[in-house]
């Protein structure tokens, strides 16, 4: 026999000069890509903004103001400063100015537009023709929960809104609020779901992208499942709620962080490296930041195989029924 032959046979057999197997390229799960050490996103004394559309031309004294969130049993005090005036009430420190006529408004005319606020049609109409706008930025003191601002400045801006008949806008969520769901602020404390909103958005490949927005009122980062099969969706939504309200308080949550909620664990990566592991054109991997964020974190398998969509919807599945 030939050596050739020889070999050919060795190569078959016990693969004679055969290169060993490729090992495998990136990451084989998803603990892979979180960093060493948790990156804290977020911070410990968040500014909330509430912005209030109205049509008068003269913002109320800084007395009649004091006066009104007496009047609701608010321990206040109330200041005139060269920008406008300082509201301090307990645990908080807020800020008043006269801002810029908004830019986002909705048309009116166009339904759809009115129906992403839940405005009726006259609510449309006043709100167009507002000129003038107040800018409430609350902010908690050193010792205060995080959430403290965001309770305050519910407080301060239903007073203002009753005194000016005005409209209310949320920057952090992009949302102008209807008279009817707004009448209830600063009544019955902090809530998450007046704060933070879930959005969701339809990819190509039929499954959607799911996200919180509003949570850096409370100076924590938004947290993003995706891809999520069609039927999670309206369950999941709840829950990301029921998830954000778990973490308002957590000055530890970051990218390398791990949620344990119930019996399921995910893990927080940074979102576009994680939309970074999906192919193009999959639900939620070119979706841009609505309103302000202060961070943007996607929820893992830690276990999961990056690019694994049975693995994702699976968590998303588990998620949905903590």
């Amino acid at each position: 026999m030939r050596h050739g032959s020889v070999c050919a046979l060795f190569l078959v057999v016990l693969g004679c000069g055969a290169p060993p197997p490729a090992a495998p390229t990136g990451p084989q799960s998803y603990a892979e890509l979180a960093p060493s050490e948790v990156k804290l996103l977020g911070n410990t004394r968040p500014t909330k903004h509430l912005q209030i559309a109205f049509a008068g031309a003269e913002l109320p004294s800084a007395d009649t103001v004091e006066a009104a969130l007496a009047k609701a049993n608010h321990i206040v005090s109330v200041g005139e400063s060269s920008a406008g005036m300082d509201v301090a009430l307990s645990g908080s420190v807020c800020e008043v100015v006269r801002g810029p006529r908004l830019g986002n408004l909705p048309d009116p005319a166009i339904a759809p537009e009115l129906d992403k606020h839940g405005l009726s049609e006259a609510e449309g109409r006043a709100l167009f023709e507002a000129k003038a706008v107040v800018d409430i930025q609350c902010t908690p003191e050193e010792g205060s929960p995080a959430y403290a601002g965001a309770a305050a400045a519910e407080i301060v801006a239903l007073a203002f809104l009753r005194a000016t008949e005005g409209h209310l806008y949320d920057p952090h969520l992009d949302r102008f609020w209807p008279r009817a769901e707004w009448e209830p602020l600063g009544r019955r404390g902090f809530s998450v779901a007046r704060n933070v909103r879930v959005l969701r958005e339809k990819g190509t490949d039929g499954h959607f992208w799911l996200g919180t927005r509003g949570m850096s009122a409370v100076g924590r980062a938004d947290l993003e499942v995706f891809p999520v099969a069609p039927d999670a969706v309206e369950n999941l939504a709840e829950k990301l709620l029921t998830i954000a309200d778990a973490v308002v308080n957590d000055t530890r949550l970051g990218a390398g962080s791990v949620l344990d909620l119930g019996s399921t664990q995910a893990l927080c990566l940074d979102r576009d490296a994680y939309a970074a592991t999906w192919p193009k054109g999959t639900a939620g991997t070119t979706v841009k930041a609505a309103g302000d964020s202060a961070g943007r974190l996607a929820l893992a398998d830690p276990k999961g195989q990056p690019g694994d969509r049975a693995a994702a919807e699976r968590l998303a599945r588990r998620l949905s029924l903590e």
